[in-house]
């Protein structure tokens, strides 16, 4: 017997694959894999910039750093959109 699961509040149907890490887990069905694999990619990437970057810093470079954190909040508090970003 086949059964749909939930886990960490994804449906996860049978057929359906999987791809994870130590940063997380992506859930798609067959045809969404191939589409799945190089957003996975270019997000392990950008994982690891930002730790090289914070790892090679002398001065402790913050994650909060490598974003537009400060523009994001301010534009939010007046009210407006804004995507918090990485700038690495």
């Amino acid at each position: 017997m086949q059964a749909n699961v939930v886990c960490g509040g994804v449906l996860v149907q049978p057929g359906d694959t999987t791809m994870g890490d130590q940063g997380g887990v992506l859930v798609g069905g067959i045809a969404t894999s191939p589409k799945l694999l190089p957003i996975a990619k270019k997000v392990q990437t950008i994982e690891q910039k930002l730790i090289d970057n914070i790892a090679s810093s002398s001065e402790g470079r913050s994650l909060a750093s490598m974003t537009n954190l400060e523009e994001h909040v301010r534009q939010r508090l007046d009210g407006g959109d804004s995507t918090l970003k990485f700038r690495i």
